[in-house]
């Protein structure tokens, strides 16, 4: 983190495929998910639905080469949270993911 914040612990799950990531909601308890608009297999959409569905409160930011306002619109109006157009430098996500990650998402166990 910068401007000397204390570096924060977080366990991160990744998936190569979003049916596997969506099964896992429910147990992992996700704060924040990072999703792609366009994937193999179930769309990002779908994906966004079935999370917000069985974790409400979990964050989705949907990430995706896909800059169209009548997207963007419609995944926000879906429950995301946010929607980042890619290429974007690293530095603006870390800035997007402290704007959502809450403050108590450290996590105690690893």
């Amino acid at each position: 983190m910068h401007g000397g914040q204390r570096p924060r612990l977080l366990r991160v799950l990744i998936h190569l495929f979003v049916e596997d990531a969506v099964e896992q909601v429910p147990e992992f308890h996700p704060h924040i998910v990072l999703l792609d608009l366009t994937m193999p297999g179930m769309g990002g959409l779908e994906a966004l639905r079935q999370i917000k569905t069985v974790a409400p409160r979990t964050c989705v930011i949907m990430v995706t080469a896909l800059d169209d306002l009548d997207t963007a619109r419609g995944a926000l109006a879906q429950g995301a949270s946010d929607y980042l157009t890619k290429p974007f430098p690293l530095r603006y996500l870390d800035s997007v993911l402290a704007i959502h990650l809450p403050l108590d998402a450290e996590l105690s166990q690893a």
